[in-house]
């Protein structure tokens, strides 16, 4: 059965120049972040799968988007417990049973260790592997969930994140097919230039802008919560730092780049011949979004649902 969806999806594939990449493991197939969503990603005619990585206290890398784990994206509703990832030994944080409410599956938060193992032994290393080093501390600090609770104390320093992901990948004699991302520029910069001469790894910049707190008369207005919409995009600079940093991937954020308000400045500098890198937004999970998607010039797309757009 599984050969089967593989060779009937490669060629649905083969129709396509789309590069689609599975965010957080198939994040609305399976348990995000979760080693049942990587194993199921690796079968998938894919281009890159997406993960999210945290580090523990005693210094380990573990699979999670945000910096706790509470009734939110591990517990069941009403559970009051909050696990800081940072705060917390490996060994407690894989004897966690977590629960995904969106897909309905309970899961274990994965290692590092555990995801490059599944990869290497995979064969299927034609996969590329972004890497996202979590941080948005601005979201962090005005999101009501993290609401009195030490912010500076969810991750270590960013020049220890760089040097333990890159040792991790290197522990397991990986030198290419992985693409290092994150919102931190300076992280970026640390990363890219910590690569040693054989290393083909690639680097690219999640983007939402600058955190702006002004537009929240106007978000307020459009029900939406200011730590998450508050976000003013410098389209221009950015595109200049991109140019002058050699980075090789954009990411920004679908929602945001569509939105009149911001969508005439992404296309005029974002949306033109020559551009020498590579842009995939992020996240499209609704057809709609993968038609308006087509009529715009990217080079890729990344996704929660990967089957479903492969079947489309």
């Amino acid at each position: 059965m599984k050969t089967l969806l593989f060779i009937s999806l490669l060629l649905i594939t083969t129709l396509s120049a789309a590069m689609v990449t599975s965010h957080k493991t198939a994040g609305l197939e399976y348990p995000e972040n979760s080693l049942e969503g990587f194993l199921y990603s690796l079968e998938l005619p894919i281009d890159a799968i997406e993960f999210d990585v945290h580090f523990t206290a005693d210094r380990e890398i573990v699979l999670s988007h945000d910096p706790v784990l509470d009734d939110y994206n591990c517990f069941k509703k009403g559970d009051k417990r909050k696990v800081i990832i940072a705060q917390t030994n490996l060994k407690d944080i894989l004897a966690l049973n977590c629960y995904n409410d969106k897909v309905k599956k309970y899961y274990r938060v994965p290692t590092l260790d555990s995801i490059l193992e599944a990869y290497i032994n995979s064969g299927r290393n034609d996969i590329e592997l972004n890497f996202e080093i979590k941080v948005l501390d601005k979201l962090i600090e005005n999101w009501s969930r993290y609401k009195g609770m030490e912010h500076k104390s969810f991750h270590l320093s960013e020049k220890e994140m760089g040097e333990l992901a890159l040792k991790k990948v290197r522990s397991f004699g990986i030198d290419s097919n992985i693409l290092f991302t994150t919102f931190s520029r300076d992280l970026l910069l640390q990363v890219k230039a910590d690569k040693k001469e054989n290393e083909t790894f690639r680097y690219g910049l999640l983007f939402k802008g600058f955190y702006a707190p002004f537009l929240w008369p106007v978000i307020k207005y459009m029900e939406r919560e200011c730590f998450d919409s508050c976000w003013w995009p410098n389209w221009k600079n950015t595109y200049k730092w991109l140019i002058k940093h050699k980075i090789d991937v954009f990411m920004p954020n679908w929602e945001q780049l569509t939105q009149s308000t911001y969508n005439g400045g992404f296309r005029k500098y974002f949306q033109k011949e020559g551009r020498p890198f590579e842009m995939y937004p992020w996240t499209l999970n609704d057809e709609a979004q993968w038609e308006t998607y087509e009529t715009y010039d990217f080079d890729g797309m990344v996704t929660d649902l990967p089957s479903d757009y492969l079947k489309r």
